[in-house]
């Protein structure tokens, strides 16, 4: 496919692609909607709701009709400032015939400035005279939930500490961390991903609870155990 934006990309017929004598496929990549039916204002299954973030546009205008057994497979070489970090990319196919989009492949990561979409399950009939567009477009990848790390404390003298991390998939923001019972474990902020365990003066186990901004929580089950003696 011919290069945009410092975009370029391949489109591979399936064997077995049945198509009159001197048949022409026009293709065009574009990095906008022009000519075409823009992504967001399509019908678009779940995987795709609420993603408006068309990235390439990939025109096909066969000159006859074209019958395939199966979707082209399609491979698109990108600059970096194209991906967002922590996005997954789809391909969307629009059907004139349908009068709307679909999620056809898809999700997929960029690996070395590459992302590539194996041939999607067919047939599918191209007619002659008709425009078909395919959309890559990305969806950044959900968050999962807080990661501790350690998850579990143990302390045996009042006024030991611990650092714990919080790390989380695909997102970016900071944590806070709450203790069920201070006089036993206290927490402290040391950034917005590492806070401090404190042993208290008194034994017995605490839950520390870390959240994200969104609510998204795990815990630290934290414990003090102090031993008692007599020196002579």
């Amino acid at each position: 496919m011919p290069s945009v934006a410092g975009s370029s990309g391949s489109l591979t017929l399936p064997a077995g692609t049945q198509a009159p004598a001197g048949t022409a496929l026009q293709v065009t990549l574009q990095t906008n909607s022009a000519g075409t039916v823009a992504l967001q204002s399509a019908q678009r299954r779940s995987s795709a709701v609420g993603s408006t973030n068309a990235q390439l546009y990939v025109v096909l205008q066969p000159s006859h009709t074209v019958t395939l057994p199966a979707f082209p497979a399609f491979a698109f070489t990108v600059p970096p400032a194209l991906v967002l970090p922590n996005e997954s990319e789809y391909l969307a196919f629009y059907d004139p015939a349908q009068n709307g989009y679909r999620t056809l492949a898809g999700p997929v990561t960029v690996a070395n400035g590459v992302l590539s979409f194996a041939a999607s399950p067919g047939p599918v009939t191209f007619s002659g005279g008709q425009t078909y567009v395919f959309v890559l477009y990305g969806v950044p990848a959900v968050p999962g939930n807080p990661v501790a790390s350690p998850s579990s404390v143990g302390f045996n003298l009042t006024g030991q500490t611990q650092i714990v991390t919080v790390s989380e998939p695909n997102y970016s923001g900071t944590f806070t961390a709450t203790s069920s019972n201070a006089s036993i474990v206290s927490v402290a902020a040391v950034s917005g991903s590492s806070f401090i365990l404190t042993a208290g003066a008194n034994a017995g186990s605490a839950a520390i609870v870390v959240r994200d901004s969104a609510g998204r929580s795990s815990l630290v089950d934290a414990g003090v155990t102090l031993t008692f003696g007599v020196v002579r």
